[in-house]
């Protein structure tokens, strides 16, 4: 019985040290988060414009999820951005964090931004400028939403496991 109550005691003792070393560190990470600089890049993104044969093509965005890069313009997805474009969309695949240019982390993503990557790639002749549909999967979803919430010239939106609410990053502080 001694013995049960010791091992029981250290059981105990290592639990309210391991909440408070985590309740240290979360305090820290939260108290030293600096809300006034932006993170480098901010307002930057990355994005790349497939274009197929016909004219006025309807611009289809593609925003990645919280796995970062240019999710859309992988090889993974390339199938499926074919089939757009055989559908007579041009695709614009929009990396906004994790990628060259553009934030390193998904913190505090500006909207307008990604806008200028939608309004360049309205300027392609080819492109159809009053038909622009934003999809996005996840935290991109998010994004998707938020974009056509704030944009009255993106005319569809499509939400592939948006999120209820956005939340501002994906850092520890937050």
């Amino acid at each position: 019985m001694k013995i049960l109550f010791s091992v029981f005691k250290w059981c105990l003792v290592s639990l309210a040290l391991s909440a408070a070393l985590a309740t240290a560190y979360f305090t820290y990470v939260i108290m030293s988060f600096d809300t006034e600089t932006l993170p480098q890049n901010h307002g930057q993104v990355q994005s790349e414009l497939f274009l197929g044969i016909g004219d006025k093509q309807t611009l289809l965005v593609g925003l990645g999820g919280s796995e970062g890069g240019n999710a859309w313009a992988r090889d993974y997805w390339k199938e499926q951005r074919d089939r757009f474009i055989d559908k007579n969309y041009a695709f614009l695949a929009v990396g906004y964090f994790g990628t060259n240019g553009a934030p390193k982390n998904l913190d505090r993503i500006a909207l307008d931004g990604v806008y200028r990557a939608i309004e360049v790639a309205t300027k392609n002749a080819l492109v159809n400028d009053t038909c622009i549909v934003v999809i996005g999967g996840s935290k991109g979803a998010e994004l998707a939403l938020l974009m056509g919430s704030y944009y009255p010239d993106i005319k569809a939106v499509v939400g592939i496991v948006p999120g209820h609410t956005v939340f501002a990053a994906l850092t520890d502080a937050m």
